[in-house]
């Protein structure tokens, strides 16, 4: 199971604006289908620039990153303490 996917979308928010003037969702897909929603927040970032700093993070720390990284997020939440993996 690879993380494949990557789409940003960004939500205008009508006055009085509570919350802020826009809020940036985006979705995670793997390549056996299994999807994520989240939100993106930067209160000092336009959303134009904020989409090409999304899918530049996405592509250098995200994308095809492995199964063997979820049990190793796994294995240290179970070990707080515990042994180093090597």
């Amino acid at each position: 199971m690879n993380v494949a996917e990557l789409r940003t979308f960004v939500v205008g928010n009508p006055p009085p604006s509570f919350g802020g003037r826009y809020f940036v969702f985006l979705t995670l897909a793997t390549d056996d289908g299994v999807k994520g929603v989240g939100e993106v927040y930067a209160a000092t970032v336009h959303p134009t620039a904020l989409g090409p700093l999304i899918q530049d993070v996405f592509e250098r720390h995200v994308q095809g990153l492995l199964r063997s990284f979820r049990n190793r997020v796994h294995y240290a939440a179970a070990h707080p303490y515990g042994t180093r993996l090597h």
